[in-house]
């Protein structure tokens, strides 16, 4: 029995308006599995890469940077929460959002996602419609956080600017002040000399 919908009737808000923009690495070792993601992704116009194992996954990332990773928890040769691990350890990868994918559905396995760096956690089977409305919300979370990020950065270095300009400013104040403050010293002593 197919558990997944007919690609047709899948209904989602379009939060994403050009999905064409977005990499999305899908990393999963059961073919079947890895297939109808990469195809419900695919006709949903978003940008796809498969990898069938950790070390595969890692290097996909070191190569290109994705936007979105959707991770399968159990695999050979090495398990999604190490693979989720070594990308929140690294600078390059710590900010790509990782949605878990597993059929490991207990409360503790989807809490080891979370604590293993991941944003969020899906269930097999899942519904495409999920899939999607999930790689949507993050999508747009990631593109708000860093547009939040440029103008935070925007603003600093603005503030930087002013900060250095009054330094800049304080300073030639205090060289008049001490110009003014010795031309009246001198002017003191011009006029006791005088008098």
């Amino acid at each position: 029995m197919n558990v997944y919908p007919n690609m047709e009737t899948i209904m989602f808000d379009p939060m994403i308006q050009n999905s064409d923009q977005y990499d999305i690495l899908i990393v999963d070792d059961t073919p079947d599995s890895l297939g109808l993601l990469n195809r419900i992704l695919e006709e949903r116009g978003y940008r796809v890469r498969a990898a069938t194992n950790g070390r595969h996954a890692l290097k996909a990332v070191e190569a290109r940077l994705p936007d979105l990773i959707l991770l399968d928890v159990k695999m050979s040769v090495m398990d999604g929460y190490e693979v989720c691990r070594r990308l929140k350890s690294d600078d390059h990868s710590r900010a790509v959002p990782v949605i878990f994918i597993s059929a490991l559905g207990e409360t503790t396995n989807k809490v080891k996602g979370f604590k293993a760096g991941g944003i969020d956690y899906i269930t097999k089977p899942f519904e495409a419609e999920e899939v999607l409305a999930r790689v949507s919300v993050h999508l747009r979370l990631r593109e708000l956080t860093e547009q939040l990020e440029q103008k935070v950065a925007e603003r600093t270095t603005a503030l930087h600017a002013a900060n250095a300009q009054l330094q800049r400013e304080l300073t030639e104040r205090r060289k008049v002040d001490e110009s003014l403050k010795k031309s009246e010293e001198r002017f003191r002593a011009l006029v006791e000399t005088t008098s």
